[in-house]
Order: structure tokens, then sequence, then C-alpha cells
């Protein structure tokens, strides 16, 4: 008897904070605050894909080079190699 009391206790509450919730973001919507927020949240966002893009360019260009200079040393490597061997040393 007592689960089936805290379940429908536990329903109530959640009716209560939904309803609640639906109450008060209609009075944000009147109040003209709900319009201000979106603007804003969607100037973050924005700003946010900027720093994304911008982070992903600059990690883009830095694997580049740190590829290129694998190659450099790998050829260095290879190049030392076959001059040691048609030197004999």
């Amino acid at each position: 008897m007592a689960a089936i009391g805290m379940m429908i206790g536990g329903a109530v509450v959640n009716a209560l904070a939904f309803t609640g919730g639906n109450y008060l973001f209609s009075m944000l919507g009147k109040s003209n605050e709900a319009e201000k927020e979106r603007k804003r949240h969607d100037l973050a966002i924005e700003e946010l894909q900027r720093a994304e893009s911008e982070y992903r360019h600059k990690r883009q260009l830095r694997l580049d080079y740190l590829n290129q200079r694998l190659r450099a040393e790998q050829h260095s490597a290879q190049v030392f190699e076959t001059c040691s061997s048609l030197t004999g040393h």
C-alpha cells in the first residue's frame, strides 16, 4: 500500500511541477523575456559555432604541419641510409 501511495504522490508532484513550469514559461512570454532570452541564446550558439570552426581550422593546419615534418624526417632518414649503404659506412 505504501508503494502505491508513493507512486500516486510522485505522479501528483510531477503534474504540479509540469503545470507550474508551463505557467512560468507563459508568464515569461508575456513580458517579452522569452524573446530576449531566445536572441541571447541564438547569439551565444553562433559565437560557439564560430569558435569551434576556428579551432578546427587551426587544429587541421597544425596537424598538416606535423605530418609534413614527419614525412620530411622519414625522407631524410631514407636518404641517409641510402647514402650510407652506397659509401659503405
